[in-house]
Parts: C-alpha cells; sequence; structure tokens
C-alpha cells in the first residue's frame, strides 16, 4: 500500500480522467505506472540493440559469416575471374 500526495491540479486531472474512463483513481495510477516503466525499459534499450533483436528474431544472425580480419582483407576474397 501507498499513500502520496498530489497537487491540486493533478489531481484533478486525476479525478476527472478516472470518472471519464469509468475507472477507480487506483487503477488510473496502476495503469499510469505500468506504461511508465515499461515505457523507461524500452527507452534504455540503444538502437543497435534493438536492430540485433530485429536480426535474431529473423534469423539473420551469423547468416553471413566470415574471418575476424574480413574487413582489411576483403580484397582477397573477391572473384577478379571476370575482369581479367
Amino acid at each position: 500500500m501507498i499513500s502520496l500526495r498530489l497537487p491540486n491540479d493533478l489531481e484533478q486531472q486525476l479525478v476527472q480522467f478516472a470518472n471519464q474512463t469509468h475507472r477507480t483513481k487506483t487503477d488510473v495510477v496502476k495503469l499510469a505506472l505500468e506504461r511508465l516503466f515499461e515505457s523507461e525499459t524500452t527507452a534504455a534499450t540503444t538502437e543497435g540493440e534493438r536492430a540485433l533483436q530485429i536480426f535474431a528474431q529473423n534469423g539473420l544472425l551469423n547468416a553471413l559469416s566470415a574471418d575476424a580480419d574480413f574487413s582489411a582483407n576483403y580484397k582477397a576474397e573477391l572473384d577478379w575471374s571476370d575482369k581479367l
């Protein structure tokens, strides 16, 4: 159980919203906190982490494999036979 004080204007908004949505003030506060925690957790992941999750979900991780020094030695891997 928790007890808290709200500024009058915020309390009035809470009461009005609860009445409009036919919810209790407790339910509105619970919902607001759940959404806050969810959005903060989602925001904590970086853009790179989200990209990695997308690749993993779609089976694209390790789709292309190469040596660790591939970026330095990629020219040796290219097929030049049609260029000669």
